[in-house]
């Protein structure tokens, strides 16, 4: 559903948890390892090693993750939404951009070829750059 602040040709994005604040705790993973090791260098002998230990799970840690959240994740791009209208009684189709408050079977006012009840037929997001299929409304009698 698109929210009330968005334009009519944004999407909204997939949030994904705890995606945000990934380069922070990358930081303090290597932080901590870093502090460990050098932590270690200055302990006596069974605190040293598991400082080792410490550091070398948290290495290890980090390249998991960094490695899991490059691996080919899919990014979604921003696509243009529009609509198609529909006429009730003649069939007519007509493609147009989304309009704040579309939603499907939305009565959107009456054909001009045939005085029939046009609504909101379809929603579909499509690419930018691709042209509107029908661009012009039902127009009079043919």
């Amino acid at each position: 559903m698109v929210s009330e602040s968005m334009s009519a040709t944004e999407q909204p994005t997939v949030a994904m948890p705890g995606r945000g604040n990934q380069p922070l705790f990358w930081a303090l993973l290597i932080t901590l390892s870093i502090i460990c090791a050098a932590w270690g260098f200055f302990s006596p002998y069974p605190y040293n090693l598991i400082l080792w230990g410490l550091a070398c799970i948290a290495f290890i840690l980090f390249l998991v993750l960094l490695r899991r959240n490059y691996r080919g994740v899919p990014r979604i791009e921003a696509t243009e939404v529009r609509r198609l209208v529909a006429c009730d009684a003649c069939n007519i189709e007509s493609e147009g951009p989304f309009q704040k408050g579309d939603y499907v079977f939305r009565e959107v006012g009456k054909c001009p070829r045939c005085g029939g009840q046009l609504y909101v037929k379809a929603l579909y997001g499509v690419d930018e750059k691709a042209p509107l299929k029908r661009q012009q409304p039902p127009i009079g009698p043919s």
